[in-house]
C-alpha cells in the first residue's frame, strides 16, 4: 500500500505517543492531527474524508468506565482525571445511553454494598445493548464475565452481534451503519477475497 519510506514515516509518527495523544480529543484537535499527517507523511488533502458526525450527539455510549474510590469523607463514584488521581463525581452522564445514565445512582449503591473493606479503588464497567438491560462488573475476580445467555447484542445489517461486559467493541452503536458504509466504500472485496479481521473484538467486519 505504502512505499517503504512512507511506511517508515507512518511508524515513526505513531511512535511519538506524547505528540499524538493531545490531538485525539475534539474536532479542532482532529484538524491538527490532519495537519500533522500532511506535514509528516506527505499525503495529499484527497487522502482525508470529512469527519462523519454521530447520528446521536448525546446518549450514544453503550459503555462507561467509572472509578469507585474510598476516601476519608466517604465513597465516591465518577471519572478519573487523566494523569491525575482526582475523581470527578457524577450522578448522570449526557453521552451515555439513557439507560446507563439513569442507572448511575443505583450503580453507586450496589457497588458500595459489594465493595470489600480492604478495597480502596474499584474500576467499574457498566454496559447496555439493544434490549436496554444494564449490567455492571469490576469488583471481584471474573466479575466482568457473563454467561452466554446474558450477552448484550446489537443488529448490524440484519445480523445480531453479541458482546459481553469486557468485550472490545464499538461504544457508539448508532455510528455502526455509517462505519460499515465507509469500510465498504474503500475495501476492494469480492467473493474471492480473503479478509482477515484481526485484533478486532467481536470480529464485526469479518462477520
Amino acid at each position: 500500500m505504502f512505499e517503504s519510506n512512507l511506511l517508515n514515516s507512518w511508524i515513526n509518527l505513531f511512535s511519538q505517543a506524547e505528540t499524538i495523544r493531545p490531538f485525539c480529543i475534539s474536532v479542532p484537535s482532529l484538524k491538527n492531527l490532519k495537519k500533522l499527517f500532511l506535514e509528516n507523511l506527505q499525503l495529499g488533502p484527497e487522502f482525508f474524508d470529512s469527519i462523519v458526525a454521530s447520528p446521536e450527539p448525546y446518549h450514544y455510549r453503550n459503555r462507561l468506565d467509572l472509578t469507585l474510590r474510598r476516601k476519608k469523607e466517604g465513597i465516591v463514584l465518577g471519572f478519573q482525571v487523566a494523569a491525575a488521581r482526582k475523581i470527578i463525581e457524577v450522578e448522570a452522564c449526557p453521552i451515555a445511553r439513557k439507560e446507563i445514565s439513569e442507572f448511575i445512582p443505583q450503580l453507586k449503591q450496589e457497588a458500595i454494598a459489594k465493595l470489600p473493606a480492604d478495597y480502596r479503588n474499584a474500576n467499574l464497567v457498566v454496559r447496555t445493548g439493544e434490549g436496554g438491560r444494564v449490567l455492571w462488573g469490576g469488583i471481584g475476580r471474573r466479575s466482568l464475565a457473563l454467561q452466554e445467555k446474558d450477552y448484550f447484542w446489537t443488529t448490524v445489517r440484519g445480523r445480531k452481534i453479541f458482546y459481553s461486559l469486557d468485550t472490545f467493541f464499538q461504544a457508539n452503536l448508532f455510528i455502526l451503519p455509517a462505519l460499515m458504509d465507509v469500510i465498504e466504500k474503500y475495501a476492494d472485496i469480492d467473493a474471492q477475497t480473503c479478509f482477515l479481521d484481526l485484533y478486532s473484538g467481536t470480529g464485526l467486519f469479518g462477520l
